[in-house]
């Protein structure tokens, strides 16, 4: 979708004049300057991808579906993007990321007499989504300080590719936010790689969160029984790539790099093969 990216490609405009301009130097110190910058780039991302959501429901503040509302606690996680210029591990930051993925896993559970079939496994679907928005988090968190700042949201990017296809075999809605997503972080990723932005991965967190909400929603409106290792796979995908990284730490780029994507191939190919290949095949 266009619009998203353009969103976004103005947003890195925005954040990159605010880190190169010297007409803010004598109000403005260094580490909140980069502050600034991060949030400036998490709420661009969170523009452009809610735009992607809400203009297909007419712009609702509360609309709904459950999935939709996903929409106000990724709001939040924006805020946690001035996290990114820290380099230690502020509790305040971390506890507001526990509560931030208990809020959002809550909102992601549908409710009503519809789903009341669905209320028996809510709760182990909602324990699964905190824990991985959580380890996500955390994970990309402790990648991102091993030098892996400017490619680290391909691996945010990779994360999109279960939950995509699942939110394209299920519901049309879905899938048009699901391009959305994509979109607005495809912008950041390059400007990342091309420009080398190193700041962008501030909205690392709350990509990979989100790709969450997008799964968690296409696994209430999927008729198909998917195993559930492979939900596990597309929960957790940042944290795997972000594990095995560190034992690569103090390898070359270009090695880490690799072997992230030779790890999203796998995951991404698995769950399309899954999800929408497999079940063609079965017909």
């Amino acid at each position: 979708m266009i619009a998203p990216f353009v969103l976004s490609a103005i947003a890195l405009g925005a954040g990159r004049w605010l880190k190169t301009s010297t007409k803010i130097d004598s109000v403005c110190s260094a580490g909140l300057r980069s502050a600034l910058v991060a949030w400036v780039f998490a709420i661009g991302w969170w523009v452009a991808m809610a735009v992607a959501m809400m203009a297909r429901q007419g712009f609702q503040l509360w609309p709904p579906d459950s999935w939709q509302r996903c929409v106000w606690p990724l709001l939040a996680w924006s805020f946690l993007a001035v996290g990114a210029i820290d380099t230690k591990d502020r509790s305040w930051r971390w506890l507001m990321t526990v509560t931030l993925s208990g809020v959002t896993s809550f909102l992601c559970l549908p409710r009503g007499e519809a789903w009341e079939d669905t209320y028996e496994i809510q709760g182990l679907v909602g324990i699964g989504l905190t824990i991985s928005m959580v380890a996500n988090a955390w994970s990309l968190d402790r990648m991102a300080r091993r030098g892996t700042e400017r490619w680290l949201l391909l691996v945010s990017l990779a994360a999109f590719g279960g939950p995509f296809a699942l939110a394209a075999s299920t519901y049309a809605s879905l899938a048009e936010w699901g391009l959305g997503l994509v979109s607005a972080t495809t912008a950041f990723s390059l400007a990342g790689l091309l420009l080398k932005m190193d700041l962008v991965w501030a909205v690392a967190p709350g990509a990979a969160s989100a790709s969450v909400c997008l799964l968690a929603a296409g696994r209430f409106q999927t008729y198909e029984d998917h195993p559930s290792w492979l939900y596990a796979v597309m929960l957790l995908f940042p944290s795997l790539v972000a594990s095995v990284d560190a034992l690569l730490q103090g390898r070359s780029t270009w090695i880490r790099v690799a072997v992230a994507a030779c790890l999203s191939m796998v995951a991404v190919g698995t769950s399309v093969w899954y999800v929408l290949i497999r079940e063609t095949e079965a017909w």
